[in-house]
């Protein structure tokens, strides 16, 4: 296996803990509407769609970026058109999408200190060198990741 793909297995991972009150991305599974999903799930697939059985395009579902845009045009003000949109799996895809877009590897990333674990994995897996930055009361406090760190870092 090559360095990088060494890298990417040991920082990929997910928190030790997943489940519990107030945990990022993780929701209130004892409330899903189990029977009402299976019941929509099995109506719609009754008529196969060949879309939702082959590849989406590039930026994802058409439908539903189109209804995104719809729906951030009226609900949010937001202008914008669904070639504008690009649908994830979540997340860490979309983290993992914009660092791919916008550093090299060895490029230096600020992040909040504390950073939430799924950020920080992302980053380091694609190579880039990460500046713990405190924050505040009003969010980051840049002035602060100027000043060479006298202790390592946490992680």
């Amino acid at each position: 296996m090559s360095r990088h793909g060494a890298r990417l297995i040991a920082q990929a991972g997910v928190s030790p803990k997943q489940w519990g009150a107030f945990m990022p991305g993780v929701p209130d599974v004892a409330e899903f509407l189990a029977r009402i999903w299976s019941r929509l799930q099995t109506r719609l697939w009754k008529r196969v769609n060949p879309d939702l059985l082959t590849y989406a395009p590039g930026g994802g579902y058409r439908p539903l970026r189109r209804a995104l845009a719809d729906y951030l045009q009226v609900a949010r003000s937001v202008k914008c058109t669904p070639e504008q949109i690009v649908i994830t799996t979540g997340i860490h895809q979309s983290i993992d999408l914009t660092v791919r877009l916008l550093t090299d590897v060895g490029d230096r990333a600020w992040v909040e200190e504390p950073c939430y674990w799924g950020v920080r994995s992302v980053l380091q897996s694609s190579g880039l060198e990460l500046v713990p930055v405190p924050v505040d009361v009003e969010g980051l406090i840049p002035r602060c990741a100027a000043r060479p760190r006298r202790r390592a870092s946490r992680w």
